[in-house]
């Protein structure tokens, strides 16, 4: 089998993704399976995979370069010009495709005009055109339907997140030294979406009950607010005890990770949280918010405290862990353990493999894809306007 996943990038700047897809790839091949990489960008590329290349004059044409007989394509994300027009090339040429929507379809895009004119024009039957629709949550299957976009089968299947092979589950050793002070961290862009003033205003209750509390923020500033935060911080009281380090190597997040005590996201939307499971998979407890896409299942695994969006929530959250050492050790275990069963990177391509054999006709549905009412248990292939997709 090959497998062709377009994506306009991969870079950290660009959030999960950036990591998931690569982490994907590579485990596809290591269960033998031919991939490629189409991308427009491959400046940030350092894994070692097959890559093509399109320019932008060839986002049209350039993917009919690449052989597509027993060739299924993967593409992510919806309204960037490089991925629109890829789909539109796959379905009008009867090409099967697998769409990731990456969170991008969801009521509060639907708001912008430009989004809203995009969509009259392209990604609604480029999104009907699918042969399968991949959610990585069902928070994000959820808000994709408030949508109201007819949706071809779903299948929801996490991404995959690697263990550090050489972590060890936190606070399952004795408590460490005292004179360490307790560390808060988040990771990810420094963004409106994420609602860091949400969060520094909840640790500056934290810092009244623990004083010696340090809050990381790790990533990049990819909408120039760190200005902004770092003002909030000054009339909160809490400059000396934030600090912002910018964009990291996976090396030194690794290290970030070993010596904090707590990972959390407070997102307003979050499709996934590829950061945060890659924090409870260094064996750090999580403190989230309701809206972040693995919240749900971390919270019944004993791996996370789920809060709601106020300070006083957050805050008390952060506190309770921070006080109980037993709490965070047995927290620690749980986290690893849920991200090792659910998030393997070879289970999560094992169940990839059969979504793409079952697209392709080669294999019976897997219990993990839903279909509607007019795909009666097949890949949805349907024709659309202008498309010249026909039911197989």
């Amino acid at each position: 089998m090959r497998v062709v996943h377009v994506i306009p990038g991969i870079s950290p700047l660009s959030g999960g993704p950036g990591r998931s897809v690569p982490t994907l790839c590579l485990a596809l091949t290591e269960l033998s399976v031919d991939v490629q990489l189409a991308l427009a960008d491959c400046s940030a590329l350092t894994i070692g995979l097959p890559m093509i290349r399109i320019r932008p004059i060839e986002w049209v044409t350039g993917l009919v370069h690449v052989p597509t007989k027993e060739v299924i394509y993967h593409v992510h994300a919806l309204w960037n010009p490089f991925s629109s027009w890829a789909m539109y090339y796959l379905r009008t040429n009867a090409i099967p495709y697998v769409l990731s929507l990456r969170g991008m379809l969801c009521p509060e895009n639907m708001s912008d005009w430009k989004k809203r004119l995009w969509c009259f024009l392209w990604e609604k039957r480029n999104v009907a055109g699918a042969r399968a629709i991949h959610f990585t949550t069902l928070a994000e299957q959820r808000a994709a339907q408030q949508c109201g976009w007819h949706l071809p089968p779903i299948t929801v299947i996490p991404n995959p997140v690697v263990t550090p092979k050489q972590a060890t589950a936190s606070y399952a050793a004795p408590p460490r030294a005292t004179c360490r002070k307790p560390t808060i961290v988040f990771v990810g862009r420094l963004s409106k979406v994420k609602r860091l003033d949400l969060l520094l205003r909840s640790f500056s209750l934290v810092k009244r009950s623990i004083p010696t509390t340090l809050l990381i923020i790790v990533g990049p500033d990819t909408e120039n607010i760190q200005r902004q935060l770092e003002s909030l911080c000054e009339n909160l009281g809490i400059s000396d005890s934030v600090e912002f380090v910018g964009m990291k190597s996976l090396h030194d997040l690794s290290e970030i990770f070993g010596w904090s005590d707590i990972v959390t996201l407070v997102s307003q939307r979050e499709n996934f949280g590829m950061a945060v499971a890659e924090g409870m998979a260094s064996g750090l407890p999580a403190v989230l918010t309701r809206n972040v896409g693995v919240a749900d299942g971390a919270e019944k695994a004993g791996a996370a405290i789920v809060v709601d969006d106020t300070p006083e929530s957050i805050a008390t959250a952060y506190i309770k862990l921070l006080r109980d050492h037993y709490l965070r050790r047995t927290m620690s275990v749980n986290a690893r353990r849920f991200v090792t069963s659910e998030y393997a990177p070879q289970k999560v391509a094992s169940q990839m493999i059969g979504v793409y054999k079952w697209v392709l006709g080669e294999g019976e549905k897997p219990d993990c894809v839903k279909v509607n009412r007019y795909g009666h248990g097949k890949p949805n292939y349907q024709r659309t306007q202008n498309s010249r997709c026909y039911k197989k």
